[in-house]
């Protein structure tokens, strides 16, 4: 099942397995929007995790979970600084 994932509006990309570090270049300071739209109900494990390098390593903004969620959009908010 492919997840389309939008920040601030702006398309991000489309995947239907798993893939590695995708930039967000639509992240602005301050509050962000992530949007996710799933086509059809998630019959797997569905994560996504959103990332900030920082020295010494990688700090978790936001972590998702769509394993059994119905298809739809959904929206969340993160800050970044």
């Amino acid at each position: 099942m492919p997840v389309t994932v939008s920040v601030n509006g702006t398309w991000v990309g489309q995947w239907d397995e798993n893939t590695g570090w995708i930039p967000l270049d639509s992240v602005v300071q301050g509050k962000n929007e992530l949007m996710v739209e799933l086509p059809s109900a998630a019959k797997g494990q569905v994560t996504i995790d959103v990332l900030a390098k920082r020295t010494g390593g990688d700090v978790s903004l936001l972590r998702m979970n769509f394993q059994a969620k119905a298809a739809g959009k959904y929206a969340y908010t993160f800050v970044a600084r």
